[in-house]
Parts: structure tokens; C-alpha cells; sequence
């Protein structure tokens, strides 16, 4: 991949991680304020609880996705973005466009689920 591409994915890449770490804490100051009303009966009770757990769930997908997003930074920085990890051979753009941090080929990844499945 030339400089100039791998300049486009690095600012999209950082991007897309300030916009996660925005909704990352977003959804932290939400959790957090949920059932600071004042009197509440058992039922609200549940159902605070319920959508705090929720929406640090979604917290937990974000973060994950994070951390996807920083590895494919650290890949830009070491010239090994946009290679599948197990055949060696690029990723297509396609794929890249869909999941801009992907580490396998379309490939690669259908036959690490498909062996997943059978050891399952």
C-alpha cells in the first residue's frame, strides 16, 4: 500500500476512534446518571439497573472496538496494514472498507470461523 493510502486509512482509523471514545463516554456519564432521580419504587429500581447494564455493555463492545481500531494504528506505523495475518496475501479494499481494522482476508477469516464451528 503506498504512503498516500495508508495516510487516508490512518486519518479514518483515527477518526472513527475519537468518535467511539466520544460515545464511550457518553455512555459512561449515562450509566452513571441513571437513577440519581429521587424517589423511585422497586420496578424503577429494576429497570435503572437494567438499562445501566445495558449501556455498559455497549461500553464494553465500543472499548473492544477501541482496541481493534489502536492495533490497526500500531499495523499503519509498522507497515503491516491491510496484510492478512495468516496468508500474508493484501486484504481487499472491500473488506477494508467494511471493517477498516481487519487483520484477515475474507478468505482466511471464513476458514478460521468454519474451523471454529467443527471444534465447537
Amino acid at each position: 500500500m503506498d504512503p498516500k493510502e495508508l495516510q487516508t486509512w490512518k486519518e479514518r482509523l483515527l477518526a472513527l476512534r475519537d468518535e467511539l471514545a466520544g460515545e464511550v463516554e457518553e455512555l459512561k456519564q449515562e450509566s452513571f446518571s441513571l437513577g440519581t432521580d429521587a424517589v423511585q419504587d422497586v420496578a424503577d429500581d429494576a429497570a435503572v439497573t437494567y438499562n445501566r447494564q445495558v449501556l455498559l455493555n455497549l461500553s464494553e463492545r465500543e472499548r473492544e472496538q477501541l482496541r481493534m481500531i489502536e492495533e490497526a494504528l500500531e499495523r499503519i506505523e509498522q507497515g503491516s496494514f491491510g496484510v492478512c495475518e495468516d496468508c500474508g496475501e493484501p486484504i481487499p479494499r472491500a473488506r477494508l472498507e467494511a471493517v477498516p481494522w481487519a487483520t484477515l482476508c475474507v478468505e482466511c477469516k471464513s476458514l478460521r470461523e468454519r474451523e471454529g464451528e467443527a471444534s465447537g
